[in-house]
């Protein structure tokens, strides 16, 4: 199909549907068309008296850049399938598609907004997008694309599986806004931000309140507020949802530990529990390294105190 020239202004950019919107590193094709001008023809469409653009976006905003009046041209035929102009963006554009599953969701909005329907995205896409042809993730990816963007944005920086996406749109966005907005005071992962969304939203279901209530929580604000590090941050955060969620648990927990502490127990000898509480079970291991620290635990063992406060912990149990 032979090239031909078109300025610049008969060509619609910022109105196209084929526009898909990303960072791209633009340095090494600037020099490139700056020293022997643009190699690699657009493809364009005619509508009405222009021109749709429908791929190099980049090279023609590069060309009004250099303050270009006209560039080279591929104009498709008008009866072309939307099919096979989508094909055509996707093979220039799959590396970014594969980046992480919410790109692969803003794929697949990006072909109904073609106007394409399911099962052709389902049948000709899916496989270009690593997913199997299977509409249960054509459903996911509809739920998915209604979450706010700066969700979506923390999402793909933390690489969330399909699955934890579809996870997310169970919970209100109010969550969802609040957690983004600390992330820079958290040390957040996909899984912790699933584990305080849904701790938080159950919280919040238990007590009747509005989610917005938790981080209005005067020792939610303390640690927020705090000189420490984004590690310990998360983990007394947990914590603090924990001992709210969990209020028997983290009572009991609490009182074995200090009963287990009274013990005082030398170095060697390790004693747990199921910190659930939903087994009844004392677990008590050694380790030992020399004949007198076996001495020492032999000795431990037959300690009548220790005998009477594993009972005492198996009663609480």
């Amino acid at each position: 199909m032979q090239a031909i020239s078109v300025k610049i202004n008969q060509i619609i950019i910022k109105e196209s549907p084929y526009l898909i919107q990303h960072g791209q590193n633009s340095d090494n094709l600037e020099n490139s068309i700056t020293k022997l001008g643009i190699i690699a023809p657009l493809i364009i469409q005619k509508k009405s008296d222009r021109y749709m653009l429908i791929d190099g976006f980049l090279r023609i905003n590069i060309a009004k850049k250099l303050k270009l009046n006209e560039v080279p041209c591929v104009s498709v035929d008008i009866t072309t399938e939307p099919t096979t102009l989508a094909l055509l963006r996707f093979e220039n554009h799959r590396g970014y598609f594969l980046q992480s599953s919410v790109n692969r969701v803003r794929a697949i909005q990006f072909l109904l907004d073609l106007g394409l329907v399911k099962e052709p995205i389902i049948a000709r896409f899916f496989s270009l997008l690593d997913l199997e042809p299977n509409p249960i993730f054509f459903e996911q990816a509809m739920r998915i694309i209604q979450l706010p963007e700066s969700v979506l944005k923390f999402c793909h920086m933390k690489l969330f599986s399909f699955k934890q996406l579809d996870q997310l749109t169970r919970y209100p966005e109010t969550i969802l806004h609040a957690l983004v907005s600390i992330q820079d005071q958290l040390s957040i992962s996909a899984s912790v931000f699933l584990e305080l969304a849904e701790h938080i939203n159950d919280l919040c279901k238990i007590e009747c309140q509005d989610p917005s209530h938790f981080f209005a929580i005067p020792e939610v604000i303390l640690i927020l507020q705090s000189h420490h590090m984004p590690q310990e941050k998360t983990r007394l955060l947990r914590n603090i949802i924990k001992q709210k969620r969990f209020p028997i648990l983290t009572k009991t927990n609490a009182q074995l530990e200090s009963i287990k502490k009274q013990l005082r127990l030398p170095k060697g000898i390790h004693l747990s529990w199921d910190s659930t509480l939903e087994n009844k079970a004392i677990d008590l291991s050694m380790r030992i390294t020399d004949t007198k620290q076996w001495q020492m635990i032999q000795n431990e063992l037959a300690n009548p105190k220790l005998t009477t406060t594993i009972s005492t912990l198996l009663g609480i149990l």
